[in-house]
């Protein structure tokens, strides 16, 4: 049975929940809302993972911005360092900067 579109293999590959993480308008997602809705115990449940999903989440996205301002300190660190290699190479051994030779003429 296809998975999804016209051409063979097209659709999600088997396993994949993203229409389940996403598909709040699924009949199937509407009636286990409504199952566990009606027994406390799951709910309670249900909410305690939530809680946890979050504040794990709130963890991740803390890791990922420690890590992306580690990355860009370093390639800041390196763009200063070529950039003091490339302003050392155009100086001269006086410290001025090359001027072309005088010639009279």
């Amino acid at each position: 049975m296809p998975r999804g579109g016209k051409r063979p293999g097209a659709g999600a590959p088997k396993g994949n929940l993203n229409a389940f993480k996403h598909g709040k308008n699924s009949r199937q997602y509407l009636r286990l809302l409504e199952l566990t809705s009606q027994d406390p115990e799951t709910s309670r449940l249900l909410a305690k993972v939530a809680r946890g999903n979050r504040r794990q989440h709130k963890r991740n996205v803390a890791d990922a911005r420690r890590i992306f301002d580690g990355i860009i300190r370093v390639l800041n660190e390196r763009r200063v360092a070529a950039e003091s290699r490339t302003s050392e190479i155009n100086r001269t051994p006086s410290g001025r900067p090359d001027t072309p030779p005088h010639t009279s003429g």
